[in-house]
């Protein structure tokens, strides 16, 4: 009985510690509401792998700031104060947070996170995409990078103005409920369109596929009613 329960436990451990290798850059909260301020932190939860798969310390990390996301100002991070890129009319196109020499780790082994502020879109069903570079040193000081980008690249998502209790929208764009698009409605407790409805709650979802009434695509321009 010892040998089953100890294969087990060898790998648990290894999927635990592949899952967090592989685990991409994100914010900790992905939706702000439309038009309105907010303050971003990304997780960068590990650095950059070399082709034997060792990884090694940040010790640079750029943002990319898409030109619908304005009034940012960044915070200084452990890496210490943010460098602020412009472009010609003084709109900020990047940040950039560069370690000290001596600040880099000789493995890698921390999670770091980089914060700012910043104004999300005025139009709520919208995702914005900040696309991150890391860049760390190999143990013979060449440089590697670890991209996020397109799919992989952190979002944010605008969400409408809400009061607790039902709301009613009208949607700009399409929306699919059966994929990455429910994460504008995870906080709401129930949403109906005619006479179909959609819930982040798998046991209110479950309810709501037993009588054929599950929402999966909004089309663009649908009236909605949300609860939350």
């Amino acid at each position: 009985m010892i040998r089953p329960v100890f294969s087990l436990t060898i790998l648990s451990y290894a999927l635990l510690h592949a899952g967090a290798a592989f685990a991409h850059a994100s914010f900790v909260t992905s939706t702000g509401t439309a038009g309105k301020s907010m303050v971003a932190t990304l997780n960068v939860p590990h650095g950059c792998e070399d082709a034997n798969a060792k990884q090694y310390d940040s010790y640079k990390v750029e943002i990319s700031i898409p030109a619908e996301f304005g009034g940012v100002r960044p915070m200084s991070a452990v890496f210490g104060k943010a460098g602020v890129l412009k472009d010609g009319n003084g709109n900020v196109t990047k940040l950039v947070w560069t370690k000290t020499d001596s600040d880099i780790l000789a493995d890698d082994s921390q999670l770091y996170q980089f914060t700012f502020r910043g104004t999300m879109p005025g139009t709520a069903f919208k995702s914005v995409a900040f696309t991150t570079v890391q860049y760390c040193r190999d143990g013979s000081g060449n440089e590697l990078t670890q991209t996020w980008s397109g799919a992989d690249a952190p979002t944010l998502r605008t969400v409408p103005g809400r009061t607790p209790g039902w709301n009613k929208y009208i949607t700009p764009v399409a929306l699919d409920l059966t994929g990455a698009d429910k994460s504008f409605l995870s906080d709401a407790q129930i949403v109906w369109s005619g006479k179909s409805a959609w819930s982040i709650n798998p046991l209110t979802l479950g309810l709501i596929q037993k009588k054929g009434l599950e929402l999966k695509q909004v089309p663009a321009n649908t009236e909605i009613l949300v609860k939350y």
